[in-house]
């Protein structure tokens, strides 16, 4: 005889619908709470109605199966919705089913939110009927062809099928955990695995795969009556702990007319082998065969489905290598007698084994030598020098095979050692020097696959030529910078609250007064208070945009903040020029004294104070300032003795910074170090070439900045610089 439904029995027609599909006299009482992954949205029958058929098929009492379900919602929906919130509190369930949005669990969508109102859901449940069982409905990835697949992990795309089910898994899981940790006396909470079954029969792989289960609809997003089946078959297994192998044939299941395309007895096996944990290994992807330069990485990776957990160990010609336990395994730098070898894994889990398709490194022999780049001082007396490539360990442990020279001047190499990753070598110097050196690199440094450094090479720290004659800084409010219209003469730099009013914030870089970029940065070191706009605006040394406002710092608490005292550094100096800094500020329509003291640190300390009060074009400057060795000139702001506002208020509103004038270039004795002249020089000049002291002089073009260094070669050469540039 056919099955027919009671007469209570009512059809899942809405998108958002309250469905009863069995009478009030079943034993036990389900509430699906989802949207369109739950009422089934382009299938033939819901979720939830499949289930009650399926229960009914395998000889349970007819449930009642209740739905709340809106397309598009997530958690937090329906934690703050009336209707939901109606609905929970309507029955005491014996079960409630919870399904977030299928995108909330994962780094795309917000996983905080999923947690944070998963927990408020529960907890809303539990408070109706402390006695429900709450199920988690774990959801299922795009379809390998939707757009969300797009083979590379971004903030807003998946690189695979299998990293967006990993994410799912994984934030249901840490989900399930939380609530039964903070919960223990209550009844577990358990889920659903419906998209590990989709995972373990195929749905999540390409059409083109040999294992392809068709189980998503024409969106690649929501189910087919494939999909919606095994969906159910995972409830029925969660809920009874029963096998639903053959339930199709009944007709409480036939009569739904439900369009599947696969055999329903393959999506009852798998989703009983889910739940049951007995699905065996299946390879959705093999290693695949790779080709490398030498001493680079190789990674060999598969992706498996089956029941977890998993056994992983990776083989190299037949041989288990040790500690490769996991499904992606990495050789950091694969040497030329790898070439050739085969690689294999094995995956278990309680139930099956299977080992992969094996996959072939070939190796192809590096004949690149190992390149230095541009090396920097990490103090004065350290050297790091960067390589192209991984050197050789015993190499670049020698300190003979490092020549440094500096000003003309053989420096001496105490040790070098090599970084972790093998492509930068650390020299430590027998005496402090700056920028403006070269290091020789001799030819017995090699790379790991034994190639040596060119001959004649050498790796060059260009001195810091000095920049342009002056420096323009407006330190004010956002909204009045200064700017050509104000000061068509000079290019100002602003520093406004966006960088004034933080402790790491730079303006980098600086421009002179002619708008030319130098290698010269401002940086904070530690923040302003805010901005000031009482300044003077009848000054004649500065334009008004300078001096109607300041930044400011304070000592008492103003603005919630105390003991602010200001300072930043100038950085990229050069550290063999002088400089000087002229301070400006104006503060009107007050009558204390509020004189602001700026100290200047570089290879010395030293001050001078300024009171803004009702200042108009008054400065404050400091000259022959020489910057730090590293170059930097540090400026910091305090309040004198004679400051006596209540809060101690401190300004500064404009700041010029003027390099001193060029000097006659010092030319340092010549050195030859590994094949190649080095010739250094300080201060302006142009280098020039003549084959005798007579002449004809011929300019090195491009004008090089020193040091300059070239191979011996060819007939003997004479230097000089001439000054100024010509």
């Amino acid at each position: 005889m056919p099955w027919v439904p009671s007469p209570s029995f009512r059809a899942f027609t809405a998108i958002a619908v309250l469905v009863i599909c069995s009478p009030v006299r079943a034993e036990d009482k389900i509430l699906f709470v989802g949207n369109s992954f739950t009422y089934g949205f382009g299938g033939t029958a819901s979720v939830p109605l499949i289930f009650e058929r399926l229960a009914v098929a395998g000889g349970h009492s007819d449930p009642t199966t209740v739905m709340r379900a809106v397309g598009g919602v997530n958690y937090q929906f329906h934690e703050n919705d009336a209707t939901t919130r109606s609905v929970i509190a309507s029955q005491p369930w014996t079960y409630v089913i919870l399904q977030n949005f299928s995108t909330e669990p994962t780094h795309i969508g917000n996983v905080a939110n999923h947690l944070t109102y998963g927990t408020l859901l529960y907890n809303r449940v539990l408070a109706n009927n402390p006695a429900t069982k709450v199920i988690l409905y774990e959801t299922w990835s795009r379809a390998a062809n939707h757009p969300l697949i797009t083979g590379t992990s971004t903030p807003t795309t998946f690189a695979s099928t299998g990293e967006m089910q990993s994410e799912l898994r994984a934030n249901y899981l840490n989900l399930n955990r939380s609530l039964n940790s903070g919960n223990p006396s209550n009844a577990p909470v358990t889920i659903a695995p419906v998209g590990d079954s989709w995972e373990n029969a195929g749905g999540l792989l390409a059409a083109s795969h040999p294992d392809f289960c068709d189980l998503h609809g024409s969106d690649n997003y929501h189910g087919n009556d494939n999909g919606y089946f095994l969906s159910a078959a995972v409830f029925y297994a969660t809920i009874y702990g029963q096998n639903p192998v053959g339930l199709h044939t009944n007709p409480a299941v036939s009569s739904l007319n439900l369009q599947l395309t696969v055999d329903p007895t393959y999506l009852e096996t798998m989703a009983w082998g889910t739940v049951s944990g007995t699905v065996n290994i299946a390879y959705s992807s093999h290693p695949s065969s790779l080709t490398v330069a030498e001493n680079q990485p190789a990674t060999f990776s598969v992706m498996v489905r089956g029941s977890p957990p998993y056994t992983v160990q990776w083989f190299s010609n037949n041989t288990a290598i040790p500690g490769a336990t996991t499904l992606t395994y990495t050789i950091p730098s694969a040497s030329a007698s790898l070439n050739g070898s085969v690689y294999t894994v094995t995956v278990s889990n309680n139930v099956s084994s299977a080992t992969s398709n094996p996959a072939t490194l070939s190796v192809i022999a590096s004949v690149a030598p190992p390149i230095p780049s541009t090396p920097s001082l990490s103090d004065a007396s350290t050297i790091n020098i960067p390589f192209s490539e991984s050197l050789a360990t015993g190499s670049a442990a020698i300190p003979a095979n490092f020549s440094v020279v500096y000003h003309g001047q053989r420096v001496p190499v105490i040790s070098s050692s090599l970084s972790g990753t093998g492509t930068s070598v650390a020299l430590k110097l027998g005496s402090p020097i700056h920028t403006g050196f070269v290091v020789g690199l001799g030819p017995a440094i090699k790379n790991v696959a034994g190639n040596s450094v060119p001959a004649a090479s050498v790796a060059v720290s260009p001195d810091p030529a000095s920049p342009g004659g002056k420096f323009f800084i407006d330190f004010g409010a956002a909204n009045t910078p200064t700017g050509t219209a104000d000061d068509p003469v000079n290019v100002w730099n602003n520093i406004d609250t966006s960088v004034g009013l933080s402790d790491t914030a730079t303006l980098n870089p600086l421009v002179d007064s002619t708008g030319v970029a130098a290698p010269v940065r401002l940086e904070m070191v530690r923040r302003f208070n805010g901005a000031n706009s009482d300044g003077t605006l009848t000054s004649a040394v500065f334009p008004a945009s300078a001096t109607q406002d300041s930044l400011y710092g304070n000592t008492e608490a103003f603005n919630g903040l105390a003991n602010v005292s200001p300072a930043f550094r100038l950085a990229g100096l050069d550290p063999l020029t002088s400089y000087t800094l002229a301070f400006y500020a104006s503060r009107t329509g007050v009558s204390d004294n509020r004189e602001t003291l700026y100290t200047v640190t570089g290879a010395a300390v030293t001050g001078i104070t300024l009171n803004p009060v009702n200042n108009v074009d008054s400065s404050a400057t400091l000259a022959g300032l020489i910057p730090s060795a590293s170059g930097t000139l540090l400026v910091e702001l305090s309040p004198t003795a004679r400051n006596s506002n209540a809060n101690h208020f401190i300004y500064l509103g404009a700041m010029i910074v003027s390099v001193a004038p060029a000097q006659a270039p010092t030319f340092y004795p010549p050195v030859v170090v590994d094949g190649r002249i080095v010739l250094d020089w300080t201060g302006t000049g142009q280098l020039q070439f003549a084959s005798n002291l007579q002449g004809p002089w011929t300019s090195v073009m491009p004008a090089p900045a020193p040091p300059y260094t070239e191979p011996l070669a060819g007939a003997p050469r004479f230097f000089r610089l001439s000054y100024p540039a010509r």
